[in-house]
């Protein structure tokens, strides 16, 4: 690809990078998980609950202690999903971070380091031994081609993952 096609790419496109979200306070991403349909349903519930709590002569204390119980499924629901988003969060920061920032391509038939913000669809990226991949990419040419999956996936080594030839299965 020429250096004219990449920056009229790089217009279209914009650049190769995540977006970040726009931070919230740890109360307020807490207080949204209470939004949920299901959550909803719940509170209204315990709510009914603890009405005919109050509303009952003689009061029956089973409607207390299921209301209670009730809130507590809520915030224990609530807490569960928080935490599970927060991780989540985490992992995609450390992800980002992994990332590298400049990448290897060939434009105009020259070999260049540019930033990896400014990978396009089309580029041709030339990865070295210990090079971690800043963008999709597909392989056009591979020589004793590993991949190390393993802060993606979370699995332990494998003794020998190679690149398939991708043609072999074309019958």
């Amino acid at each position: 690809m020429s250096g004219s096609e990449a920056a009229r790419r790089l217009a279209g496109h914009g650049c190769n990078e995540l977006v970040h979200a726009r931070q919230t306070s740890l109360v307020r991403r807490f207080l949204v998980q209470f939004t949920d349909l299901f959550a909803v349903v719940l509170i209204v519930a315990s709510g009914i609950t603890l009405i005919g709590y109050f509303v009952g002569v003689p009061r029956d204390v089973g409607n207390l202690e299921l209301a209670i119980a009730i809130l507590a499924v809520v915030v224990l629901d609530a807490a569960i999903g928080f935490g599970q988003e927060y991780v989540a969060e985490r992992t995609a920061e450390a992800l980002r971070a992994m990332v590298p920032h400049r990448a290897r391509v060939i434009r105009d038939g020259k070999r260049l380091e540019v930033p990896a913000t400014e990978l396009m669809p089309g580029d041709l990226v030339v990865l070295d031994a210990g090079d971690a991949v800043s963008a999709d990419c597909r392989v056009v040419e591979a020589h004793e081609l590993t991949v190390n999956n393993m802060a993606l996936t979370g699995e332990s080594p494998h003794d020998d993952e190679r690149a398939a030839d991708p043609h072999a299965d074309d019958g």
